[in-house]
């Protein structure tokens, strides 16, 4: 006599019916890939550069491997989205690398964090001055700590191999007012972190299977101050167009991309406000680029 199955039982075997199995041609169809599909990064304790790893097989990474500061590098992975077409007989071809980066400035922000010892008069202050050749940002992390950033472009900091970054960061201090005066305390150049501070946006923050948030979407100029508060928006965001699609409002896609293109077109034209504010320095390369129009 035969055995009847379980309700549960039936449920699991359609529910494994249903799945793909190796071997299982889905159609023609176009998708979208991440490579590499697993990314290693090398810690290093270099503070002013770092280095792009191997992006093909069979290469080894080249040098130099320590920056200014003797310090290692560390080794960061590059991550690219390509579109494949597969056809009905699982043949792929790749087609193009697609969701390019599109920056807007090239700013940098050279930080250092500063102790104070004078436990009696916590630094409660957030500061932002601007010079001939940027604009300083000065901000308490707690009651004893702080930290202070000097933002520029990338082309205005020191070259050479005889570079100090040390010496230039506190020659564009003394031209500061308000900054405290314990900044100008600063040892070494390995007190020094450098960082991307650009504003950029990807073309595309939309694909098959996938939607970019937060700083991944676009990134704002520091003095926006509004990277927390975006990324929180643009989840929020996010989880509402896909339960939108997942109930069949396909168009809920398109329309996230096309709020995060809006959002952006409003931050670029409030930057260029604020920027051109600044009229002091008509000379500097710094300043010029930010009161041309066609910079931005």
């Amino acid at each position: 006599m035969r055995k009847a199955k379980s309700r549960g039982a039936q449920s699991k075997s359609r529910a494994q019916s249903a799945l793909p199995t190796i071997g299982t041609r889905l159609g023609a169809r176009t998708e979208f890939r991440i490579y590499p599909s697993i990314g290693v990064a090398r810690i290093g304790d270099c503070r002013d550069s770092f280095m792009i790893g191997p992006e093909a097989p069979g290469l080894v990474p080249s040098g130099p491997f320590r920056g200014a500061d003797q310090g290692i590098k560390p080794q960061a992975a590059r991550f690219r989205i390509y579109r494949v077409e597969v056809d009905a007989n699982e043949n792929e071809v790749v087609t193009e690398e697609i969701v390019a980066v599109h920056a807007h400035d090239r700013q940098v922000a050279v930080v250092a964090f500063q102790v104070c010892a004078n436990e009696a008069h916590p630094n409660t202050r957030s500061i932002v001055e601007t010079t001939e050749n940027g604009w300083w940002y000065v901000a308490p992390i707690n009651a004893t700590r702080s930290m202070c950033m000097f933002v520029t472009d990338d082309d205005l900091l020191p070259r050479g191999a005889k570079r100090d970054l040390r010496a230039w960061w506190l020659d564009q201090l003394r031209q500061a007012v308000f900054v405290p005066r314990q900044f100008r305390d600063l040892a070494h150049s390995r007190d020094f972190v450098t960082r991307s501070a650009r504003s950029q946006c990807l073309d595309v923050p939309v694909g098959s299977g996938w939607l970019a948030v937060g700083d991944a979407a676009m990134a704002f100029d520091p003095l926006a101050s509004q990277g927390i508060v975006k990324a929180l928006d643009h989840g929020w965001q996010a989880a509402t167009s896909i339960a939108a699609y997942l109930k069949g409002e396909h168009s809920s896609l398109e329309k996230f991309a096309l709020q995060q293109r809006r959002e952006y077109a409003v931050f670029q034209a409030t930057r260029a406000q604020y920027y051109r504010l600044e009229q002091r320095w008509p000379r500097s390369a710094f300043w010029r680029r930010r009161n041309d129009a066609t910079k931005l």
